[in-house]
């Protein structure tokens, strides 16, 4: 089920972009968590005569990529031990900047009903104790999620559509009981971020 964000790649690659400016699929958002100990893929699309500078709070290297042809360019950045909140800065001549950015342990969590089903329950499928877990979610305590929406294609797609969110009530309360309940557990044990990757159908 681990680990690294740049997993997705293999199932939202796409073949080509057009693009004046510089664009990232929807899960590269603000409140992102990235892998830390390693080099997390970035990716995104632009006009394919730009190049992409990238740079990070927590080091401040500067980062290039090239984009192809079609405007695609992928760099991989080096992460440090779990902290944060970072700012990620991407220009290709104009700036976008990722805020509220956390390092620590990221989870992709896919599967099926039994993934998906959120704290809040199904109807009438209630969560025992999810009550308590919904009212006494916080954004202070670093657990993130993100959930894809469901897309069906016979092709591969270069989009998918879900944005990181706090931990807060009201994105807890739509979060797949499972990874959640997980990921509170696992930030109690290591006290680090902790991102939710979550794919279910």
């Amino acid at each position: 089920m681990k680990k690294f964000i740049s997993i997705l790649a293999l199932a939202l690659l796409g073949t080509s972009w057009a693009g004046a400016k510089v664009t990232l699929p929807s899960f590269f958002s603000d409140n992102m968590v990235l892998q830390q100990n390693t080099e997390a893929a970035i990716w995104g699309w632009t006009d394919s005569g730009n190049k992409i500078t990238i740079t990070t709070t927590w080091t401040g290297v500067k980062f290039t990529a090239i984009p192809d042809k079609d405007g695609k360019w992928t760099a991989k950045l080096q992460t440090p031990e779990a902290g944060g909140p970072y700012k990620i800065f991407i220009n290709d001549g104009e700036k976008l900047t990722l805020e509220n950015v956390l390092i620590g342990e990221v989870w992709f969590c896919s599967g099926q009903s039994n993934m998906e089903m959120p704290v809040k329950g199904f109807g009438s499928q209630p969560v025992e104790g999810s009550s308590d877990f919904i009212l006494g979610a916080n954004p202070k305590t670093p657990i993130r999620m993100c959930t894809i929406q469901r897309k069906a294609s016979l092709k591969p797609v270069q989009e998918s559509v879900g944005s990181w969110q706090e931990n807060t009530p009201e994105a807890v309360a739509s979060t797949s009981a499972t990874a959640y309940f997980f990921a509170v557990r696992l930030q109690q044990s290591l006290g680090i971020p902790v991102g939710l990757l979550i794919t279910d159908w």
